[in-house]
């Protein structure tokens, strides 16, 4: 793993990668079944799932029952993350949630929305499955990909809900001052995956967030790998 990328940071977690393409899921209609028993499907995106050329305000997400929304700033990942003077407002219908920007998104760039699990069933609080969308603002759909885990280094167990984060080598930024460009967290596996990631060499790291701020600081446990992550091009798949 080499030395810390910065003083005082305890290299603590140990991180693996696999580098992969991009994929598209599939959005499907509810196949029936008890409500109470199942947990919301995905069958509408607005824009539509691996949409290009995308200038809309907002994202809408509909599901095949009523729908709560449970600490969204918490589950909610977007990638890369909005800039600064942009922000959102929340709307949620019945059997829908939608995104309303303050501000157009940036030109020429892939977006993923990853809600993980603040959207659930009105009744038994099961999450939705597969509650994310990407698109893309401009003509190219970016589709390089990076997976992997993460694990406690003295224990080898999994490493639950930790940030994983991917700053362009072009940035000044640091993993102490600033927000990674993309960013994910790891399931109860210690696994994670980041999906349509522009074409560049990135340096990836991951940490324990305790504050939930998005970056590194005393007392939490890192990972990294010394030497720039090259993501390579790869050709969108039709969707």
């Amino acid at each position: 793993m080499g030395r810390p990328a910065e003083p005082g940071a305890e290299a603590l977690l140990a991180l693996t990668l696999l580098l992969g393409l991009g994929s598209c899921a599939a959005i499907s209609s509810p196949q029936g079944g008890p409500r109470d028993k199942t947990p919301p499907r995905l069958i509408a995106t607005s824009p539509d799932s691996a949409a290009r050329n995308v200038k809309q305000q907002f994202i809408r997400l509909t599901f095949s029952e009523p729908i709560q929304v449970k600490d969204l700033t918490k589950n909610l990942l977007i990638t890369p993350q909005l800039r600064p003077d942009n922000s959102y407002s929340v709307r949620t219908d019945r059997d829908a949630v939608s995104l309303l920007f303050k501000k157009p998104l940036e030109a020429n760039t892939t977006y993923s929305f990853n809600f993980r699990k603040a959207i659930s069933d009105a009744t038994e609080s099961q999450p939705a499955k597969y509650q994310a969308l990407s698109f893309s603002t401009g003509a190219t759909l970016d589709s390089g990909a990076v997976r992997g885990s993460v694990s406690d280094l003295l224990t080898g167990r999994p490493a639950n809900d930790v940030v994983v984060g991917l700053y362009r080598t072009s940035d000044t930024i640091t993993v102490r001052r600033g927000q990674p460009y993309y960013l994910t967290r790891t399931d109860d596996k210690g696994q994670f995956q980041l999906r349509f990631i522009r074409v560049a060499p990135y340096r990836i790291y991951a940490w324990t967030d305790k504050n939930n701020n998005n970056r590194f600081d005393d007392g939490e446990k890192i990972a990294y790998l010394p030497a720039p992550l090259l993501v390579n091009d790869t050709t969108a798949p039709a969707c």
